[in-house]
């Protein structure tokens, strides 16, 4: 079966050639197949072209109808050539189903960016919010425990073995290696791993390192317990002393 079906109801048109279909509006047509859509009469709303069977133009309630040419010269030559119309389509929809991932994929992420944003202008409200806030001396103490331990896990850099981490693990290691060369069971140097990539320590190394590590810590709680105090007099009176003087 060949034919070309077109209405101006829908604005599609439909091309057969054997076991090849196209359907689709004008507009798409024009792009697939590269020709203009084939104009019809101001007053008719349906096309149907069928070599050598019939060529009629008519109105949906068939109120009027008139034949067109057959052969109709522009209906044969889209029906040959609808294989390149139906490739052309394939590509062109392919394309389209990129271009509109793509584009759903832009909003999405601006949608989560900006949910992102909100929230973490909210977070940050709520952040200064709750830092504005009068404070009790109970919770101004217990910020400055906070900072402390913050602090006191945070490592500090010597000037004599650089980078000191002081964690909890890294402290209970090092105190361990202490005592262990102390009581004989370790020989230095010893093979450890530290921030920076493996080292060999001697034991005056070792104990530099328990010593400042100590110190830092005794340090830390030094502090807190001067800063408690200040609170109590009432010398400190919100988070952002506190913080500074832990810096």
């Amino acid at each position: 079966m060949r034919y070309v079906q077109q209405s101006t109801i829908s604005g599609n048109i439909v091309v057969q050639k054997d076991d090849v279909v196209y359907s689709d509006t004008n507009e798409n047509f024009e792009k697939d197949m590269g020709l203009t859509a084939p104009s019809l009469p101001e007053w008719a709303e349906d096309r149907v072209y069928e070599p050598g069977i019939r060529h009629a133009i008519h109105t949906r309630d068939g109120s009027r109808m008139e034949g067109g040419d057959d052969p109709w010269e522009e209906g044969d030559r889209i029906i040959e050539d609808i294989e390149l119309a139906v490739e052309s389509k394939v590509a062109r929809e392919s394309e389209e189903q990129r271009l509109h991932f793509e584009e759903s994929e832009r909003k999405r992420l601006a949608w989560e960016q900006e949910q992102y944003e909100n929230f973490r202008r909210e977070r940050e409200q709520a952040d200064a919010d709750e830092r504005a806030r009068p404070k009790s001396k109970e919770e101004l103490k217990q910020y400055t425990a906070q900072i402390r331990f913050t602090k006191q896990l945070g490592g500090f850099t010597s000037a004599s073995y650089g980078a000191i981490l002081t964690d909890t693990l890294t402290t209970a290691t090092i105190t361990g290696l202490v005592v262990s060369v102390e009581q004989g069971l370790l020989t230095p140097p010893i093979n450890y791993k530290s921030s920076t990539g493996w080292v060999s320590i001697d034991a005056a190394t070792l104990r530099g390192i328990a010593k400042e590590t100590a110190q830092h810590i005794q340090n830390c709680f030094n502090r807190e317990q001067q800063l408690s105090i200040m609170i109590d007099q009432g010398t400190i009176t919100n988070q952002d002393q506190i913080d500074g003087a832990f810096v």
